[in-house]
């Protein structure tokens, strides 16, 4: 393993980072549209209200808040503040524990919800998104976590 100093760091996100966030948003822009179809097929009948605020969360904060601190990081990488821009590094394990809490957060509703009082007759079904998210999900947390 080499390790780089902050300097070359610096020069590599500003290399691959733009580009690593187009990539990010042109592969992964259709997981915030399916949560935010999915808590709209939520119906109101459902067990829980805490389901559907859950699912468009779940969609939208921890995509748009790594695109926020990469974009953080890329900004101080420009501006030369090497002890800021290792802060910003730092900062975006708060993606990861933002979905780890938002994980834990998905099985208390899940758990709580039914086919027959939460599913409308839209084209997403809420439980069958959640259940494959929180699986995948849970069986990621370890390599997040690394």
């Amino acid at each position: 393993v080499t390790w780089k100093d902050t300097e070359e760091h610096m020069r590599d996100r500003l290399a691959e980072g733009p580009a690593g966030i187009l990539c990010f948003v042109v592969c992964c822009f259709w997981i915030p549209i399916l949560f935010l179809m999915g808590a709209a097929n939520t119906l109101d009948t459902c067990e829980t209200e805490g389901f559907a605020p859950w699912m468009r969360v779940y969609g939208l904060l921890p995509f748009i808040l790594g695109i926020a601190l990469d974009l953080v990081a890329i900004a101080l990488a420009i501006r030369s503040h090497t002890s800021h821009f290792k802060l910003a590094v730092r900062l975006q394990g708060l993606t990861t524990l933002t979905s780890i809490i938002l994980i834990i957060w998905g099985w208390a509703e899940y758990g709580q919800t039914s086919e027959a009082s939460c599913v409308g007759d839209g084209g997403v079904n809420p439980r069958t998104l959640s259940i494959m998210f929180l699986v995948l999900g849970t069986m990621c947390v370890p390599c997040m976590c690394i």
